[in-house]
């Protein structure tokens, strides 16, 4: 039987419902990465001076407000199935976003999206990578943009080296990804679609550990942490004895990417 998407709603309640998470932003994002690319995009492809823009699984609503700060942006909305992400959304926009704004509680597969008015821009951040069905997941995003609108789809890449570090440090997390959406080839079907133009495919960014530890309190490095009691003021040095234990060996390259030193792995 195929799984057809990898969460919930009972999930994504309880992911938002997470303390860390009403505290926490990734931190690809709060340096600006991901923003600037919206913005670029944004502007180069969307000439209109009014535009209207959606965000698709838009909880907790701190992306869309900040779309909502660019020159050429009117009205900002978000669609998502949390209550606990639409709650949060709300408190969100209310005290922070001065423009105008919606909220939409619905199930993107199950509702009737021809309620909605459609917009000039249609964008979606670590969303289309939990369904099965790529093509689907796509036509949908297009049923809300207006005709010649944009749609930006975003996603992250937990393939090659990724992979395995996220194995080690947020199994939990990996698991709600179908990979094969991060592998380019599948999205040749884009090139068969009527009335789609194909602007840009590419990767941006790389490996940021940090990631990993604000995923999963579960993992391995924060359960470390838990056993870890450190003290400042004193410089740390010194020499700790490693096992050879084939268990070990993958966390421990893992870390050797957190120095600019050079590091020598022995018994191994």
């Amino acid at each position: 039987m195929i799984q057809l998407s990898k969460t919930n709603k009972e999930y994504w309640d309880n992911y938002w419902g997470d303390s860390i998470r009403k505290v926490s932003v990734n931190p690809i994002i709060e340096e600006g990465l991901i923003l600037k690319e919206l913005e670029r995009l944004i502007k180069t492809y969307s000439k209109s001076k009014n535009l209207s823009v959606l965000e698709i699984g838009g909880a907790p609503g701190r992306i869309c407000e900040w779309i909502s700060r660019l020159n050429n942006v009117k009205t900002i909305n978000i669609i998502d199935y949390s209550s606990e992400g639409i709650r949060q959304s709300k408190s969100f926009l209310k005290d922070n976003c001065s423009s105008n704004y919606s909220i939409y509680e619905l199930d993107l597969f199950k509702s009737n999206l021809k309620l909605l008015p459609p917009v000039d821009v249609v964008y979606s951040l670590g969303f289309v990578e939990h369904f099965y069905n790529l093509n689907l997941t796509i036509e949908k995003h297009m049923d809300l943009t207006k005709k010649g609108g944009l749609i930006i789809i975003g996603l992250p890449v937990y393939l090659g080296f990724n992979k395995w570090i996220s194995k080690i440090f947020s199994p939990v997390n990996l698991k709600t990804h179908f990979l094969s959406t991060m592998e380019m080839s599948n999205w040749e079907f884009l090139n068969r679609m009527k009335n789609v133009k194909i602007i840009r495919k590419n990767y941006i960014g790389g490996f940021n550990p940090d990631v990993h530890w604000r995923l999963e309190k579960n993992s391995i490095i924060f359960k470390l942490m838990q056993k870890l009691a450190i003290r400042g003021g004193k410089k740390i040095s010194g020499t700790i004895s490693i096992s050879g234990s084939k268990n070990a060996t993958l966390p421990i390259l893992a870390a050797t990417i957190l120095t600019n030193q050079k590091i020598i792995i022995k018994n191994v």
